[in-house]
């Protein structure tokens, strides 16, 4: 740190840099009306992400995924996860993870389609359906000139 100036006790202050850029959104449901095969990859990978031990996809489930999605954590009995249970088919209180897919395919389509967008942003999924982790920076630096690369040595 002091290669970079800066002094013991010193406070840092970061910041997330938002670029705004245009990017077209990717449809969510093909031609064929159903999801996407990118969607669906989505989609299913908030599935396998929220899923409890034993592989289920239960309200607890439900109610973690919400609030990794807006930040607060919902009660049992709140609307947005017994909308989410309406898909239960067997009523077992556990979602499969084609009712889970089938929930968002309904919403993708419908009036919910903008709260959809949201999700997918709030988990850091551009628009075309790449996650930000995936999308490669065009102006790669050759790792020699990186500063965590010749600052230990000075």
């Amino acid at each position: 740190m002091a290669a970079l100036g800066f002094v013991g006790g010193e406070i840092l202050t970061a910041q997330k840099l938002t670029v705004d850029e245009y990017i077209p959104d990717a449809p969510l449901i093909g031609s064929d009306g159903e999801l996407t095969p990118g969607a669906r990859r989505i989609f299913g990978g908030w599935y396998d992400l929220f899923t409890d031990s034993e592989g289920c996809f239960t309200k607890d489930s439900a109610a973690n995924f919400i609030q990794a999605c807006c930040g607060d954590k919902p009660l049992a009995h709140d609307a947005r996860i017994s909308g989410l249970f309406v898909h239960d088919g067997d009523g077992d209180g556990k979602l499969l993870r084609e009712e889970f897919l089938t929930f968002y395919h309904l919403g993708s389509r419908g009036e919910k389609a903008r709260a959809v967008r949201e999700n997918l942003k709030a988990f850091n999924v551009r628009p075309d359906l790449k996650k930000l982790s995936e999308v490669e920076d065009g102006a790669s630096v050759p790792v020699a000139e990186l500063p965590r690369y010749f600052m230990p040595r000075d």
